[in-house]
């Protein structure tokens, strides 16, 4: 059965060939059965522009801890992409990848990131996600060592800060997954990935929150740059 969409304004439609039309499914499954729908999913909100010569495996692989991947070689060219069955949220993991492969592969120079490079259909996108909370959150966190954090009794304590992890989830390439994970759920309206989206976006009790994922209106800008981008690069009309 289909997955049920929340209603939007539809003012603008893919353009170009289906995502989808550069990804060949070889894993079985779960994962199969995620990957069929993100994509039928994603070429619901955009295309790609133009007619890739690119077609790359999605396979079956990562653990809970890491939970999917966009591979490829030192050259460049992609390996493929894949997703782990122990996911706890597939759906936004897969269309994280996708992410990756269409930044590396689809926008600016093929085999490289477009988000790090400082392609210029970006330059929006870049400026939107500095300028958000979530953007000065993490930038601050990865500069710090300890972090104040509430507790359930209303007292607070210290907490070491995962700097490492603070300054990974700063890479462009990182931020451009996420934040085009988050607009497809967004866009779409797909319950799996809206439902996936808000447990990521949950706070541990106890715990330092690194705000991965945007607040609605943290992300308002950014979506506005990915649609603009998406326009500029034909991948909707």
């Amino acid at each position: 059965m289909p997955t049920p969409n929340v209603e939007r304004d539809e003012t603008w439609r893919p353009a170009g060939v289906p995502v989808s039309s550069t990804m060949r499914i070889e894993a079985s499954g779960k994962v199969a059965n995620v990957a069929r729908e993100s994509l039928d999913t994603i070429d619901r909100v955009h295309g790609v522009g133009f007619s890739s010569h690119i077609t790359i495996p999605v396979v079956a692989g990562g653990s809970s801890t890491r939970p999917g991947g966009f591979e490829f070689y030192h050259g460049g060219r992609p390996v493929h992409i894949e997703l782990s069955s122990r996911s706890a949220t597939p759906h936004i993991d897969f269309t994280h990848e996708v992410g990756h492969f269409l930044d590396h592969q689809l926008i600016g120079s093929p085999g490289d990131y477009a988000s790090r490079s400082g392609d210029a259909v970006l330059s929006g996108w870049k400026t939107a996600v500095e300028a958000t909370a979530a953007y000065q959150r993490l930038s601050d966190l990865a500069g710090m060592k300890r972090a104040r954090v509430a507790q359930s009794n209303g007292g607070y304590r210290y907490v070491p800060v995962d700097r490492i992890y603070a300054r990974y989830l700063l890479r462009p390439q990182e931020l451009f997954a996420r934040s085009y994970a988050q607009f497809i759920a967004v866009e779409s309206g797909n319950i799996n990935l809206i439902n996936e989206l808000a447990t990521l976006r949950k706070t541990r009790e106890g715990a330092i929150r690194y705000p991965a994922q945007w607040a609605d209106k943290d992300f308002a800008a950014i979506r506005e740059e990915l649609l603009r981008g998406m326009m500029e690069m034909k991948w909707l009309k």
